[in-house]
């Protein structure tokens, strides 16, 4: 109300019905003044997951916390979810996935709600190997990812997919930072399968 001058006293919340969440990573304000706020969570099924609190006003109050995105058979993790709105209202969210025996990330997961995040498709993989990722909406109907990737070249790459996310063009990516070298390149290439 004032710019982030003042602030209200901090409302304290549960995680019910889940013993365990966490804030991990950004909420997605949509214009209509829904805020969808992800949490990780620890799924009944042994992995982590996501849930969400989702607000009708703002921010000012949240409705009890749903499950999002787990894995009932409990072989995966589906954390650090990141989301954007697309062109047609939907919700996408990008997933890092990696398994629950051993740690190991696998590619990253994608799952959408048409009904403003109340409820969510199964993960499915995308192609894209790599852990935390930020997708971006383009007005054209095409998505952007930027990618943390933890494999040679490590460093940040964008991906991009022309069709919502139905598909991705894992063949060719940008990479934007280059962990060894230490610096940004913008340097475009084509990974070979």
């Amino acid at each position: 109300r004032d710019g982030g001058a003042t602030w209200d006293k901090p409302q304290p919340y549960t995680p019910e019905p889940f013993d365990f969440a966490g804030i991990i990573t950004k909420p997605l304000a949509l214009p209509d003044g829904v805020v969808f706020m992800p949490h990780s969570i620890r799924t009944p099924y042994g992995p982590m997951g996501t849930g969400a609190r989702v607000s009708h006003d703002h921010g000012r109050t949240f409705e009890p916390m749903i499950a999002c995105l787990q894995d009932t058979d409990g072989v995966y993790n589906f954390c650090d979810s990141y989301y954007t709105q697309l062109t047609n209202g939907d919700l996408l969210s990008l997933i890092w996935t990696f398994r629950n025996d051993n740690n190991q990330s696998v590619n990253l997961h994608q799952s959408v709600s048409k009904d403003r995040g109340q409820t969510w498709s199964t993960p499915t993989d995308t192609g894209l190997l790599g852990e935390t990722c930020s997708p971006l909406a383009l007005s054209d109907g095409s998505l952007l990812a930027a990618v943390s990737h933890r494999q040679p070249p490590h460093g940040i790459r964008i991906y991009r997919s022309g069709d919502h996310g139905q598909t991705w063009d894992r063949h060719y990516a940008v990479q934007m930072w280059d962990a060894q070298r230490e610096c940004v390149t913008g340097q475009a290439f084509q990974i070979s399968s």
